[in-house]
């Protein structure tokens, strides 16, 4: 049965893009001392979910078969999270001698739901990969991943460890710069409103994520995310254009956007909804925006206290 389900996920990983604001995603992860460990979950929907079709799987050592998952249960309301903690409440003697310690009890109170007892998801370290996926009609498809399915970036000292994680640092595997993933808490940016259901080539955790020191849990149980405002997508009324952008198309990566009215932000997304840029303004008039981006079609879209969100298309040829 295990076979079978890994087979399904890693069968249906290449499925489908989702569309923004649809879908449940991993929205905080925490990687601490010993057992303290966990993972955050937000519906960035307006509707209630059924949380009993979906499963939190842990890829282990760069394994491309999920190590071991968690089955999710109970309803999660639109704009909430769903905390799934390590459930060790005991410390342990393993079989060589060594101890495993117990989950931290202050971090398991803030649980909505304790982790299976080991080998299971919350067991990760820096260099595991995990996957959320979802039962759809015959099969479990991957709604979100973190790192890098089928690989294990490289520890100290460019070796082959439990002990390394993805880095800042290209190709992020490689055990140079800082480790994000190892020793941190990371938080989900509010400009995602998505998960990330196809492998990715790379895995940069610095371009979805924000980093947390080590042991830091005030952030568990809510989340920012601009799903619960107004959306960028390509479906958005664009007829609405009381600013201008020159050049358009854009034939540099410097452009201007000239706005008619007092402007706080400015946020570019591509046609998924996915955001690319995002510049705050404390002033009025021109503003110039650096934008280093494949050709298609991009929908900047402007934001002010006393001022409707406005969408415009613009092109890079």
């Amino acid at each position: 049965m295990k076979k079978i389900l890994i087979c399904a996920i890693m069968m249906a990983a290449t499925q489908f893009a989702k569309a923004q604001c649809k879908e449940l995603f991993i929205s905080e992860y925490l990687e601490g001392k010993g057992n303290d460990k966990g993972v955050e979950i937000y519906n960035p929907t307006k509707d209630t979910v059924d949380l009993s079709a979906y499963r939190l799987v842990r890829f282990a050592n760069g394994s491309t078969s999920g190590s071991d998952s968690l089955l999710l249960k109970g309803k999660l309301g639109p704009y909430k999270t769903w905390v799934v903690i390590n459930g060790q409440t005991t410390d342990q003697t393993l079989s060589g001698g060594g101890v495993s310690p117990k989950c931290d009890s202050i971090l398991q109170t803030k649980a909505n739901q304790l982790d299976n007892a080991y080998p299971a998801p919350c067991y990760f370290n820096g260099d595991d990969a995990l996957g959320l996926v979802k039962f759809t009609t015959t099969t479990w498809a991957l709604v979100d991943i973190f790192g890098k399915i089928g690989e294990q970036p490289l520890g100290p000292k460019h070796t082959i460890s439990p002990n390394g994680g993805w880095s800042d640092t290209y190709p992020y595997n490689s055990g140079d710069g800082t480790y994000w993933t190892k020793d941190h808490g990371m938080v989900r940016k509010p400009s995602i409103k998505n998960g990330v259901s196809v492998n990715p080539t790379f895995f940069n955790p610095t371009a979805d994520w924000d980093s947390l020191s080590v042991h830091v849990w005030d952030s568990l149980g809510k989340h920012t995310c601009n799903c619960k405002t107004t959306t960028v997508g390509i479906d958005e009324n664009i007829a609405v254009t009381n600013f201008s952008v020159y050049p358009n198309p854009i034939t540099t990566s410097e452009f201007y956007i000239m706005p008619t009215s007092s402007v706080s932000l400015v946020q570019i997304a591509d046609v998924t909804g996915r955001i690319v840029y995002t510049k705050k303004v404390t002033n009025f008039g021109a503003i110039k925006v650096e934008l280093h981006k494949e050709h298609g079609i991009y929908l900047v879209k402007l934001t002010g206290d006393n001022l409707l969100p406005l969408v415009k298309k613009v092109l890079i040829p």
